[in-house]
């Protein structure tokens, strides 16, 4: 089992966001979880369970390639305090946006919305008008493109990549 708590838990002032577990060590009973011995997260054991997978984007036509992004920030600073609902101030991030599954000598195309009505299911090249910004990639060699981008933290940033022959 996989999660993320996008670094809530901290017990070193070092969050550590990305947890890795067998499933069936995860289930425990209260007295279980509370324990050293037990991994950080525990769902309860003997109840039905559920969980979300997130498997992908809506593509209908299937032709969206892995678009990755990350951050040259993983906190906000000053962190917000317990309690609080105050939203903290907006600060500059740069992304790292990278596309991989290309193929040297075809041509991509990569879209950023800036909105989350705006970003299609489907048809991306026919809805090219709906983003808010694009590149066209063509690599000569290896599997990937990258591209850097500087946001506010309170900006709307969503990618897909498809061939440039994609409807």
């Amino acid at each position: 089992m996989t999660l993320s708590d996008n670094g809530l838990w901290s017990p070193d002032g070092k969050p550590g966001y990305i947890f890795n577990f067998p499933f069936a060590s995860s289930q425990a009973t209260r007295k279980e979880a509370n324990s050293k011995a037990h991994p950080v997260y525990s769902i309860p054991r003997g109840v039905r369970n559920y969980g979300v997978a997130i498997k992908g984007i809506l593509d209908r036509d299937g032709q969206t390639l892995p678009v990755r992004l990350s951050t040259n920030v993983n906190y906000e600073k000053p962190a917000m305090r317990e309690g609080e609902n105050k939203r903290p101030k907006p600060q500059n991030l740069i992304l790292t946006v990278k596309v991989s599954g290309l193929k040297p000598g075809i041509s991509y195309k990569l879209y950023r919305y800036d909105n989350f009505k705006a970003v299609p299911n489907s048809s991306f090249n026919a809805n090219a008008p709906k983003a808010s910004k694009s590149w066209d990639l063509k690599i000569e060699k290896g599997s990937s493109f990258t591209v850097k981008e500087k946001i506010s933290s309170n900006d709307i940033a969503v990618y897909r990549a498809v061939p440039a022959t994609a409807p």
